[in-house]
Parts: C-alpha cells; structure tokens; sequence
C-alpha cells in the first residue's frame, strides 16, 4: 500500500498490522471480511492499494471491481 493511507490502516487496525515492504511501499497484513462491504471498504482507497493474498480474495475483489467497470461500458 501506498504510505499516503498508513494512518487509516494505523487507525483501524493498529501499528503492529504495517511493515515496510521497500521501495517505498508498505505492507498491512488485516482482516476484511470477502464480501460487498469489505471489498468496497478496499475500494474507497482507490490506487493507494493493492491485495495481493490470498489469491480466493483477490479473484473475488477483481470481479468486484470488474463488475463496477461494467456500469461504465
């Protein structure tokens, strides 16, 4: 994730939940749960983001989103 939303993470789930991942990035290792509302709770963080594990959530997020571009076919 990008440093610009650590303090929403920090917030939500505490410092122990970042790490630095390098290059400028960080790591949050959280729980969200893999439905509607916590895939749209990752999307309100736009491009700042990206879910990388585990790859179940990651094909659901995907379709999510890929579902919210259809609106805009």
């Amino acid at each position: 994730m990008s440093p610009s939303i650590k303090d929403q993470i920090i917030e939500r789930y505490g410092r122990r939940s970042i790490e630095d991942h390098g290059s400028g990035f960080l790591l949050a290792t959280i729980y969200v749960p893999q439905n509607r509302t916590g895939f749209q709770f990752l999307a309100s963080f736009g491009t700042h983001l990206k879910v990388v594990e585990p790859k179940t959530y990651v094909e659901d997020f995907r379709n999510y989103l890929f579902q919210m571009m259809e609106n805009y076919s």
